[in-house]
């Protein structure tokens, strides 16, 4: 198949979630500068607006775009008669996003996406029909699956994928924590009121936890899933004061369709999941603050015959990954793997530290989370290229994390229930 050689032409399905704008923060340049957006008006059509602006009139590295916008009533009728496009960016309110996608493969137009896809496990046959349209008509529907590009991520994968200094898969538990107070782009987040409302956003497992899991995956099951199982999943709420709702959404008061308990909102903010991947017992844990003294906080744990892999991200942003071994005489074999990984890796050293080998990543190696949007686009633009360099495991996994991330408490068992 010939390459696909012309721009990349974005429209932008209403854009309800920051993350719309920061896959525009970079513009490559075999991207059209404009980019049309079909949405209703609204707080979330100016947020993204005023997002895209600030990129470009940055003093550094300022962006080109120009915004084309169609809104009111009848921007999906519009969007259906004239397109304008060839790529649909979506990113906004989770429980329509399915429908936003399904829309735009009818139209004709590859799909680059916001986790999560689906947030209810009903709706798993549209992700379903999803690939059908994509595969029939040779179109790319690609995830903003960001955590891939983090650097210690990536170093923690290879890792886990090297005998010699990690043997083999005894278990793997991911757990994160989000604030909803924050700063993006240079400035305060405000969150839209949708994304306390469990119906519209779904609930911290069907939204983070897609994350999480997609690393279980490409850790354990990188070829290919097999004997998934889903043992147990639970949830519980984070209880938000109305202080807290006015400062993050702009709001004085709780919505009157908001789930509530007494003068605190309910925000269906933290859950557990446990489940087997080609026999490996996984949890993931997705828990949300309204505030963590200096930022988000992630800790993976990859416990293998020979070493447990910790990465760990800090609350002040700042990301490490250390070994420990089961036994002496590993530090020689992870000296080797970095000596190895030198081109990829550029600098990428080991050092002990007490019990640990702890990995000694450069500064310029890092990444900060607004950055990885970047890297995701220039994997939509790599397949957008060439769909054939699309891997046939990507439908698969894709429908058995969101069975994962979707699996509601009364469904599942401790003696284990198979993904549908």
């Amino acid at each position: 198949m010939p390459e696909n050689r012309e721009p990349i032409r974005f429209v932008i399905l209403d854009p309800g979630h920051f993350h719309a704008a920061l896959a525009l923060k970079r513009r490559r340049a075999d991207v059209d500068p404009v980019v049309h957006v079909f949405a209703p008006a609204g707080d979330d059509l100016d947020r993204f607006r005023r997002t895209v602006e600030s990129f470009n009139l940055r003093a550094d590295d300022p962006t080109d775009w120009i915004v084309s916008i169609e809104s009111g009533t009848d921007w999906r009728d519009r969007f259906r008669r004239e397109p304008f496009g060839n790529t649909a960016l979506i990113a906004g309110r989770n429980k329509p996003k399915i429908d936003l996608i399904l829309l735009a493969l009818e139209a004709g137009l590859n799909i680059l996406a916001d986790k999560p896809w689906v947030i209810d496990s009903a709706d798993i046959p549209m992700l379903e029909r999803a690939q059908s349209i994509a595969e029939s008509h040779g179109l790319v529907a690609w995830d903003l699956m960001t955590e891939r590009h983090e650097t210690t991520n990536r170093l923690l994968l290879e890792l886990t994928r090297e005998p010699a200094i990690f043997g083999e898969w005894k278990s793997f538990s991911l757990e994160s924590v989000h604030c909803l107070k924050k700063t993006v782009a240079g400035a305060p987040l405000r969150r839209p009121a949708w994304w306390f409302d469990a119906r519209v956003a779904g609930d911290s497992l069907a939204d983070v936890g897609t994350h999480l899991v997609d690393l279980a995956f490409l850790a354990i099951a990188p070829d290919g899933t097999n004997d998934l199982r889903v043992a147990s999943s639970k949830r519980w709420p984070l209880l938000v004061g109305r202080g807290d709702f006015e400062t993050i959404t702009g709001l004085p008061e709780f919505p009157p369709e908001m789930d509530r308990d007494g003068e605190r909102l309910r925000y269906a903010g933290n859950g557990t999941v446990d489940f087997t991947l080609c026999g490996v017992p996984v949890r993931v844990t997705t828990r949300w603050e309204v505030e963590y003294p200096g930022g988000d906080w992630h800790a993976i744990v990859a416990l293998g015959s020979r070493c447990a892999v910790h990465s760990e991200q800090s609350p002040d942003g700042r990301r490490t990954i250390a070994i420990r071994p089961a036994s002496q005489g590993l530090l020689s074999s992870v000296l080797d793997w970095c000596a190895r990984r030198q081109t990829e890796f550029p600098g990428l050293s080991a050092r002990t530290a007490g019990d640990a080998i702890r990995l000694v990543v450069p500064d310029a190696l890092h990444r900060d989370h607004e950055s990885l949007f970047a890297c995701v686009v220039d994997d939509y633009a790599r397949l957008f290229r060439d769909p054939s360099t699309l891997s046939e495991h990507e439908w698969p996994n894709r429908r058995a994390r969101y069975a994962i991330t979707t699996a509601q408490p009364d469904r599942c068992s401790r003696a284990g229930s198979p993904v549908p």
